[in-house]
């Protein structure tokens, strides 16, 4: 007798924003609000050129970035394709072939921080179309999420991990569940 596969529960979608202009800024994120629904949460604006100079030579600085979490939950199956979306957004909005807005979706469980990526690691895991997973954060029962040595160094933030802490405060409400313990706690 073969054991049954239960069905996964849905997910909480967010997005990083890494922008110089305020204004692309609003405006990209008015397109995914139609597509993942209000926004419940956001990050505290943060300057990223303080964190990495990774995206200044392409997008100027100072760059900086918000995270925002969306009230619409998903289901996992095809979930990657967000990832394509948001680079088409990305090419939407360039000016010249150089991005105005970086996107970077990822989703929230109960267990960790999930980020959408095309480049491929040790640490990923291919989802398809050119698309891999990082565990980025994970759950630490009274600790809250937890940090992993291949973390981007701004996602080890105090107000990154206060933000992500809250949206999953508010996913386990949506999931009904504010009972003090969870099955996918360590």
């Amino acid at each position: 007798m073969g054991y049954l596969i239960k069905k996964t529960e849905e997910v909480a979608i967010f997005c990083a924003f890494t922008f110089k202009n305020l204004e692309f800024y609003h405006k990209v994120l008015q397109k995914i609000i139609k597509n993942y629904g209000n926004v419940v949460l956001e990050s505290e604006l943060y300057n990223f050129s303080e964190v990495t100079k990774y995206y200044d030579k392409e997008m100027g600085s100072p760059l900086y970035k918000k995270i925002v979490g969306f009230e619409r939950t998903m289901q996992l199956q095809g979930l990657h394709k967000i990832k394509i979306e948001t680079n088409e957004l990305e090419q939407e909005f360039s000016q010249k072939s150089m991005r105005t807005v970086n996107i970077d979706p990822g989703y929230i469980t109960e267990a960790k921080v999930v980020l959408f990526s095309t480049k491929d690691f040790f640490h990923r895991i291919y989802l398809g179309d050119n698309i891999f997973g990082e565990i980025t954060l994970y759950y630490k029962s009274k600790e809250g999420y937890k940090t992993f040595p291949w973390t981007f160094p701004d996602y080890k933030k105090d107000e990154v991990l206060i933000f992500f802490n809250e949206f999953r405060n508010w996913y386990r409400k949506i999931l009904g569940r504010n009972r003090k313990k969870s099955l996918f706690l360590i």
